[in-house]
């Protein structure tokens, strides 16, 4: 089993994972991620130059910030998927409170098994206060 760890590729697949985790618990804004990510490789193209001299202590270094790198990549593929992280989501719009109404625009993506009491869907937000939106809704109606 230590063996089997100490492949590289499944090093920065587990880092990879790691990265995609901790931004389940823990959201990061997505210009720091790629922020950090963009000097992980700047810092990577550096380290790649001076360890051509064959010194042990940038070889070392050179691991610590690939599985770094790897790790914020899981971090930032995680913020982007994430929908509600988009400046046009609706729950990103000025206007969204939870206490007043609110006219939308949607489109009905699919219909999902009802219940004996409602009738449910699968839409698309289109349109939110006037204003083009994304995101997806669960509508529920009473039969």
């Amino acid at each position: 089993m230590i063996k089997f760890l100490r492949f590289v590729p499944v090093q920065l697949t587990l880092f990879l994972i790691l990265g995609i985790l901790v931004e389940k618990f823990i959201s990061i804004p997505l210009t720091i991620s790629v922020g950090m990510v963009l000097v992980c490789m700047l810092l990577l193209g550096l380290l790649y130059v001076l360890s051509l001299g064959y010194k042990e202590f940038y070889k070392q270094l050179f691991t610590v910030i690939s599985l770094a790198g790897a790790f914020l990549m899981g971090v930032s593929s995680q913020t982007i998927a994430t929908e509600t992280n988009l400046q046009k989501h609706y729950s990103n719009s000025i206007y969204f409170s939870n206490e007043v109404k609110h006219q939308a625009v949607l489109k009905i993506r699919k219909e999902l098994k009802s219940s004996s009491n409602y009738a449910k869907y699968e839409a698309i937000v289109v349109r939110f206060e006037k204003e083009p939106s994304k995101g997806k809704v669960l509508l529920q109606f009473k039969k």
